[in-house]
């Protein structure tokens, strides 16, 4: 998202593009806490398009990386692409109502209680803290992570690669090592709704691995496309194991199941079979622009999805679920398409597309 390639990838075009699908599909199903929550949420929702949000981070570590030190003029450009298009739909969500306030609320109310008192000071503070957390709506966590994860390509550009490769084993261990640690009964299974706004903007469950994997990846391109040339079945038979795995996680709630491992390794298997069967594809239109609109598409296409739903909540699970994704694409492209007529190629900036 908000990312331009240096040479354009078919692989990532397509990964880019299934990704910003599966976000919306993801966000058009019912969540698994509603008691309406049925097959087509399970197998359409949940399990399908879990690689979506992970693979934007591995996208953004692998078109970021550069094999000389990237300035930090740089750096801030990049973040510019990202944050300025985020503080306008913020303002949009604000603007029109809609921000989720609750979480943010909670935390300026347990950081400086006397506020409570104050409704007009204790509103500004709570619009500060979901500017800051990424949380006017609660999917924009990815723009908190992706914020943070954008200033270490300065830092990364100038490790060694031998370096590069040791951290993200250590990050990938962290995964694992949270797995244990709820199968052992070392954590609390069902945790809060606090918790789970913090866990969502913890980097280390996943954004940063991903994101340096594709930093990794993208260093060792030719030697990982060379072995995958030469081993092709093998490569696939061994991208469909996580694939299957986590068909398992998603319709078990077993905790011995380790499920943040394994939706990891079943978003490397996505990225994978992208890399083996894509590589050559030619992009048509729709691909390119659902990958080069995709920053811009997860800021806006979630108020397509409230605008919605109050006319479509009634309709069967599988028809609600589908009507609400496709309305969610077609309004944020709509949008995105109007934005570019009237601003030109200031759309970019504003807009992020």
């Amino acid at each position: 998202m908000g990312i331009e390639q240096r040479v354009r990838l078919p692989a990532i075009d397509y990964l880019k593009a299934a990704s910003i699908v599966g976000v919306a599909l993801i966000h058009a199903g019912r969540p698994f806490w509603d008691p309406r929550h049925g097959p087509w949420d399970l197998w359409i929702s949940a399990f399908l398009p879990q690689f979506a949000v992970p693979a934007f981070f591995f996208a953004s570590g692998f078109l970021y990386q550069r094999a000389e030190p990237i300035p930090w003029s740089d750096v801030s450009r990049r973040l510019q692409r990202v944050l300025v298009p985020y503080l306008v739909a913020s303002g949009a969500v604000m603007a029109l109502g809609w921000a989720q306030t609750q979480k943010p609320r909670a935390i300026v109310e347990e950081l400086l209680p006397a506020l409570s008192e104050s409704p007009l000071a204790l509103h500004a503070l709570t619009a500060g803290i979901q500017i800051l957390t990424g949380s006017a709506l609660e999917i924009y966590y990815f723009i908190f992570l992706i914020a943070l994860l954008i200033p270490t390509i300065f830092l990364l550009s100038r490790l060694a690669t031998r370096t590069l490769v040791l951290a993200l084993a250590s990050l990938a261990l962290v995964p694992i090592a949270i797995d244990a640690s709820f199968a052992l009964g070392l954590r609390e299974a069902k945790p809060s709704g606090m918790d789970l706004f913090w866990a969502a903007r913890n980097p280390f469950l996943g954004a940063a691995p991903m994101f340096l994997a594709g930093w990794v990846a993208a260093i060792f391109r030719p030697e990982i496309m060379s072995w995958i040339d030469a081993r092709k079945p093998m490569a696939v038979g061994l991208c469909l194991l996580p694939v299957l795995l986590h068909a398992r996680t998603t319709a078990a709630a077993d905790p011995w199941i380790p499920h943040l491992t394994v939706r990891f390794t079943f978003t490397l298997s996505v990225i994978a079979l992208s890399f083996i069967f894509a590589r050559a594809a030619s992009p048509g239109r729709l691909v390119t622009e659902l990958s080069d609109s995709s920053l811009a598409i997860y800021l806006y296409h979630f108020l397509f999805i409230l605008m919605a739903l109050p006319w479509l909540d009634s309709l069967p699970s599988g028809l609600r679920l589908l009507a609400l994704a496709t309305l969610a694409l077609v309004g944020s492209m709509t949008l995105i398409a109007s934005v570019r007529l009237a601003l030109g190629a200031r759309a970019r900036t504003w807009l992020g597309a």
